[in-house]
This record gives C-alpha cells, sequence and structure tokens, in this order.
C-alpha cells in the first residue's frame, strides 16, 4: 500500500467577483476559528461565489515489488480539487483582522536615482517582488508591505530588494547576457540568486542603504544555494 510522504499546495481563482479587493476568501461551510461563525447562514442572498482550484503534488512510497535495483523508491500523482468561495467583502458580519501599523520607510535619493539611471522599468503594486526578462521589467510590492526584522529596517528591506531585482535585470541579454547553464547546470539558479544578493550587499554599502554589516544575511542566503539547487522562479 503507498503511503503520502508530502506535497505543498497552490491554489488557482477564477473570479467572478469583479471590485472586490478583499483578501480573504472562504467555502461556504467554512467557519471561522474564533467566532464559529457559519458562512453560508452569513452569505447574503443572491451573492456570486468563485471557483477556485486547490493543487498539489504528492509523492509516495512506492510498494516493495515494484521497486527494482537502481529504482526509485518513490513516485508523484498531482491533486487537483475544486472549491466554490465567497470574497470576505460578501461575508455578513464579517470582521476583517486589523492590519498591522506600516512602517515608515525613509527615501534614500541615492538609491532611487542609480535605479533610474539604469533605464529599468520599475511596476510597483501587488504583494511579490521579482524581475521578468521577458518583459524586461522589476515589479516590486507596495512600500507599505516591507517591515522590519531583528537585522534590518522596513527601509533596508525595500532598498535591498530593489537592488537585488536590479542585478538580476543586469543579466538580461540586453545587457551582460548572464548564463550559468554551461558552468553549474541544475544549479543555475541558486548561482544567479547568489550573484544577486551579493550584488545587492555591495550596492547597499555603496549607496548607504544600511549602516550594519550584511555577512549574517549573506551567509544564510549562501547556505541556502548549496543545499537547495532545484531551479526556482526569479526573485
Amino acid at each position: 500500500m503507498r503511503r503520502r510522504l508530502n506535497g505543498a499546495g497552490f491554489c488557482w481563482t477564477f473570479s467572478s467577483t469583479e471590485g472586490l479587493w478583499a483578501g480573504r476568501r472562504a467555502h461556504h461551510t467554512q467557519r471561522r476559528p474564533q467566532a464559529r461563525t457559519d458562512y453560508r447562514r452569513s452569505s447574503p442572498q443572491g451573492e456570486k461565489a468563485s471557483l477556485i482550484v486547490f493543487y498539489k503534488e504528492i509523492e509516495f512510497e512506492k510498494d516493495a515489488a515494484e521497486v527494482k535495483d537502481g529504482d526509485d523508491p518513490t513516485s508523484s500523482a498531482w491533486l487537483a480539487r475544486g472549491y466554490w468561495v465567497f470574497n470576505a467583502e460578501q461575508v455578513e458580519g464579517y470582521e476583517q483582522p486589523e492590519k498591522p501599523p506600516v512602517a515608515e520607510i525613509e527615501r534614500n535619493e541615492r538609491v532611487e536615482a542609480f535605479m533610474a539611471d539604469t533605464g529599468i522599468e520599475t511596476k510597483w503594486g501587488g504583494h511579490s517582488a521579482f524581475y521578468r526578462p521577458s518583459e524586461d521589467i522589476i515589479q516590486m510590492p507596495e512600500q507599505g508591505l516591507f517591515t522590519g526584522t531583528d537585522t534590518t529596517t522596513a527601509t533596508e528591506a525595500l532598498y535591498a530588494t530593489w537592488l537585488h531585482e536590479g542585478v538580476h535585470a543586469t543579466g538580461h541579454k540586453s545587457r551582460l547576457d548572464r548564463n550559468f547553464a554551461g558552468r553549474f547546470g541544475t544549479q543555475e539558479r541558486s548561482a544567479e540568486e547568489l550573484v544577486a544578493e551579493l550584488g545587492s550587499a555591495f550596492l547597499c554599502a555603496d549607496l548607504s542603504v544600511t549602516t550594519t554589516s550584511p555577512d549574517i544575511d549573506e551567509r544564510r542566503l549562501h547556505d541556502g544555494c548549496l543545499s537547495n539547487p532545484r531551479p526556482t522562479a526569479m526573485h
């Protein structure tokens, strides 16, 4: 008998609720952990639900009889499941959780001038930071989403991330045409991430983004690159 080992889940949303911006959705029978509110009873009549598809890859151990010498003892399969959900704004009586206070960002005109001089377009909005080579653009989250940590301030996090994506952009075919595939094989993605993080650290020092040593975060990234060589998205 096969036994599930692990799996990571993702969701696609096919929205029929245009104009609703709340990021929370719930199935009509899902209940709030705190108030135990039944969404089926509190959803207004006539409201339209949105379809989401939850999917994930699940790994299984093969039966011993199926495993031959040298074979991988695991196999995988994809699981997909659909749900109809309501946006939080459609649910009567539901109170949105309080948002954490927005950290104050101190503008760094040197970084902003530097990035403007590169000529690389930066778009602000959403919740993710990434560089998209196909369009040659940098996408940055809303500034209010950046928060500080034990080792960095919100300001440092914002500008370090922006510079990180800027270093990614230097690898575009119209610039350095950087390609690590021949040198690092399957670790190409990790090598690129290491370049971007080291480049960001150097630029942060040069452009006065931080006055503290970034070696702790660099060491953590370096260890992560060596232990996780699988290709990932360019972030």
